[in-house]
């Protein structure tokens, strides 16, 4: 195999097309200046901040090119059993498994040496990145084996993108458990909506199950109660993160509405065969997505009296916050 085939290889494998899911890190961002504002205004120092922010871009990017990695490593004898997934590098033989593992050690070591640049804090945060692709992937863990855990576990790659961004900003203190929570249960609600895209994709029960354990314990009836359950569970947390710091949040909630709305309606529709990343591609689903996320991150640093007025909510006296000093 020659070096532009070996680069092209290398380059799939990290697989940059997901590489905008690590964009949520700047909602970690945002909620920490967020918090910081209501402490102390801030004069000056938002270049700085920004730049911070970028910089926990940066270790996102690395770590989770490292445990897609690992994931293609680890999956390479499974993977034969998918109609796409049966072409990656190592799956194919055209990557050795002992080079997989040395790229893998490559960017994880890239991640936290550039968050060490940061903080001690980033530096745990990063390696819990990690140490969270080892548990789904390797065995004797591998939790995407389980069933309903895998979904779980999956999506807790979201509140940890989250984490980055605001230890980037305010490392002395863990964010709202409320915000975590949420943002946990709204990334395992698109985590249950792709399991439904993937069943179709594969067609048979069998050969799903080949595929992934958990699949073989997966119907449309109880990925779709999964789905209810995590939006429901995501609607009641935000709730509680609204209420307690921000009621002006509430504006977004018929935009949150309709993107859980939208993303069922991708994931019982999709054509029988489609690809469960092409529910991530649906244009109008994503420019939702992200009209919704900025319009949030917006109305983080408006205050709206009336709001309060009519939801008879008094301005909130900011919480103290779970110090990470045994971090």
């Amino acid at each position: 195999m020659g070096l532009g085939r070996l680069i092209v290889n290398v380059i799939r494998m990290i697989r940059p097309d997901y590489w905008p899911k690590n964009l949520f890190v700047f909602i970690g961002s945002a909620l920490a200046v967020f918090y910081l504002q209501q402490v102390s205004p801030i004069n000056g120092c938002l270049l700085w901040l920004g730049f911070r922010s970028l910089v926990a871009l940066v270790i996102a990017i690395l770590a989770a090119s490292a445990n897609y990695i690992l994931n293609e490593l680890c999956d390479a004898k499974t993977d034969i059993y998918h109609p796409i997934k049966n072409a990656r590098a190592v799956a194919a033989g055209e990557i050795a498994p002992v080079l997989a593992l040395c790229l893998w050690g490559l960017f994880a070591v890239a991640a936290v040496a550039v968050a060490v640049l940061v903080s001690r804090v980033v530096v745990v945060t990063t390696l819990f990145f990690l140490a969270s692709g080892f548990a789904y992937n390797v065995k004797p863990f591998r939790l995407k084996d389980i069933p309903y855990l895998d979904i779980i576990a999956e999506s807790f790659n979201n509140p940890i993108r989250l984490f980055l961004g605001w230890f980037a900003i305010l490392d002395s203190f863990v964010p709202p458990l409320s915000a975590i929570f949420a943002y946990w249960m709204g990334g395992a609600f698109l985590m249950a909506a792709k399991r439904l895209v993937e069943m179709r994709h594969l067609g048979s029960p069998t050969r799903a199950g080949q595929y992934r354990k958990s699949l073989a314990y997966y119907n449309k009836e109880n990925i779709i109660l999964q789905m209810f359950f995590y939006a429901t569970m995501t609607a009641f947390l935000l709730g509680v993160f609204i209420a307690r710091y921000h009621v002006e949040l509430v504006i977004i909630i018929p935009l949150l509405a309709a993107c859980f709305t939208g993303y069922v309606k991708a994931a019982i529709s999709a054509p029988i065969g489609n690809e469960p990343e092409a529910l991530y591609k649906e244009k109008w689903l994503a420019v939702l997505l992200g009209l919704t996320f900025i319009i949030g991150a917006i109305l983080l640093f408006i205050n709206l009296d009336f709001m309060r007025r009519i939801f008879n909510i008094q301005k909130p006296v900011l919480p103290p916050l779970w110090p990470t000093a045994g971090m």
